[in-house]
């Protein structure tokens, strides 16, 4: 891969480097978005030049975010409100009221003690122009832009922080996901109900939806498959030696990285309720801490440091691999490192349409955002 562009995130006014906490790519691969610790959002676009800047005006980090496809960015605060901003301009579109939730557990997210502080943003490409807004108490609201209400509210399925929305049916159904309590809820957009959830005994960290299943890796290492249509679980086995962190479903196969370093390839076969092994390969010391497809490629990060790999603390690194189809060989090619070592890698995101990867890094004591572009 090839590096394109390079660009340093804005300092603060002092001259000190804010902290990148969290980052995100436009549906249409034209913006990547910045949140840092001074509660600023920066968006820039993929050639790296910076286009906006907003603050939080509470002064809290903008945990938050995403761009819609007509060019609007979408920020969620921990006071719950949610408001939109036109990126050419930096008008502010919309703001919606604090989302008011009660909460009788005591929350897990140590960030926010409010129930209402909006954690992540999703959008269901199937259905334009529509945010899907989640609540550290697990509440999910549906906003359509231009919208001055919330459309549904999508209530009891979680309460906790929920990690992942995962669309099916063409967009007409979703399965959420939050480690605790009830792990796995599914439901109707149309008409905003909850259709089943599905409770388990460990945290669940990673979801996956393909061949009318939903496979999900828990904290203990246990991969599980179940129904989509009603989350029946239908098998249950051993599969990482700790929390697998994320799946994917790619070409075929699964693809299942954990804390320890390691991604695992696996089969399902037609009409079969059980993964197969393809392949385990071991590709860092320690965590692999973000994954993402481009095409049939295979693009991680992950810790590396220790002993003669560490390099004056320079301990994270990208690599790249090639995933075969299960008729192809063995599903995975050996992987191949990008760049060089950085001291941070806060996360990796395709670009599809420019075959290209954008990721945000901490070189020399600065924040960086980078894209990568596969030749």
């Amino acid at each position: 891969m090839e590096l394109v562009s390079s660009s340093n995130i804005p300092c603060t006014p002092d001259g000190e480097h804010p902290t990148l906490v969290a980052g995100a790519l436009s549906s249409n691969a034209k913006y990547v978005s910045a949140a840092l610790t001074d509660s600023s959002l920066h968006v820039f676009s993929i050639d790296g030049s910076h286009k906006l800047k907003v603050t939080d005006p509470s002064g809290n980090i903008i945990w938050a975010h995403m761009i819609l496809d007509d060019d609007i960015l979408v920020s969620g605060s921990s006071d719950g409100i949610l408001r939109a901003y036109n990126i050419a301009d930096g008008r502010l579109l919309d703001e919606l009221p604090p989302i008011k939730v009660s909460s009788n557990e005591s929350l897990d997210d140590g960030r926010d003690r409010n129930p209402g502080a909006i954690r992540r943003l999703y959008y269901l490409h199937s259905k334009p122009g529509s945010v899907f807004v989640t609540t550290v108490s697990g509440s999910i609201h549906q906003w359509e832009t231009g919208s001055t209400n919330y459309r549904h509210d999508f209530l009891g399925g979680h309460s906790s922080t929920i990690f992942d929305i995962k669309p099916f049916a063409e967009g007409t159904r979703f399965v959420s996901m939050a480690p605790r309590y009830q792990s796995l809820a599914a439901w109707d957009v149309v008409s905003g109900t909850m259709l089943w959830t599905n409770t388990q005994d460990s945290d669940v960290f990673s979801i996956a939806i393909a061949h009318e299943r939903v496979v999900f890796g828990r904290e203990d290492g246990v991969i599980k498959i179940a129904r989509l249509e009603d989350g029946m679980e239908l098998a249950a086995f051993n599969a990482h030696k700790g929390l697998i962190n994320g799946i994917i479903f790619s070409n075929n196969l699964f693809i299942s990285t954990d804390v320890y370093g390691f991604a695992k390839v696996w089969s399902m076969p037609a009409g079969d309720v059980s993964l197969q092994l393809v392949r385990s390969e071991k590709l860092y010391d320690h965590a692999v801490t973000a994954r993402c497809m481009l095409g049939s490629w295979l693009v991680t990060a992950g810790k590396h440091g220790g002993a003669a790999d560490n390099v004056c603390g320079l301990d994270y690194r990208m690599k790249i691999c090639k995933v075969h189809g299960d008729e192809q060989g063995d599903g995975l090619e050996s992987p191949r490192e990008i760049g060089l070592p950085v001291m941070v890698i806060w996360g990796i995101a395709s670009l599809h349409s420019l075959r290209s990867v954008a990721t945000a890094v901490m070189k020399r004591g600065r924040p960086v955002l980078e894209i990568w572009k596969k030749l």
